[in-house]
């Protein structure tokens, strides 16, 4: 039920966010399938990105958000360092959610907005932060 309960927030933010006149959100799937002949075909953007990812008015700034269920509890500092050790396909939690850190501080240092939602309004949180014009630094 899990898996349900981040379904049910990804399906809901996006619709609020998305019915905004100055956003634009399209959903991230991100893996790899077998074509009809068993050649791995990837989709989505690159590994660790976000489930959603938009584009908010008036400044064109790049919009980011991951969905996790309600009342999420990230991996400890402990597990993500031991994951850094781990190959690099590795798909474990850690490993993932480390991907996606990765994935949020690249956003951020090209002056897009990111962030973890796990609550209703997090999204439209995040959409406020890219109204605002970004500053030098």
């Amino acid at each position: 039920m899990k898996r349900a309960d981040e379904q049910w927030l990804s399906n809901a933010e996006r619709s609020a966010v998305g019915s905004l006149p100055d956003v634009r959100i399209f959903r991230n799937n991100v893996g790899t399938l077998l074509d009809s002949r068993g050649i791995p075909v990837s989709f989505g953007l690159a590994p660790g990105s976000a489930d959603a990812i938009g584009i908010v008015g008036p400044y064109g700034r790049f919009l980011s958000v991951e969905f996790k269920r309600p009342g999420y509890v990230p991996p400890s500092p402990r597990k993500l360092l031991e994951a850094l050790k781990h190959p690099a396909k590795c798909k474990c939690e850690p490993c993932h959610y480390n991907a996606q850190l990765r994935w949020q501080d690249m956003v951020r240092a090209f002056g897009g907005v990111a962030g973890i939602v796990d609550a209703e309004g997090g999204a439209l949180a995040l959409v406020e932060e890219a109204r605002q014009p970004v500053t030098p630094r």
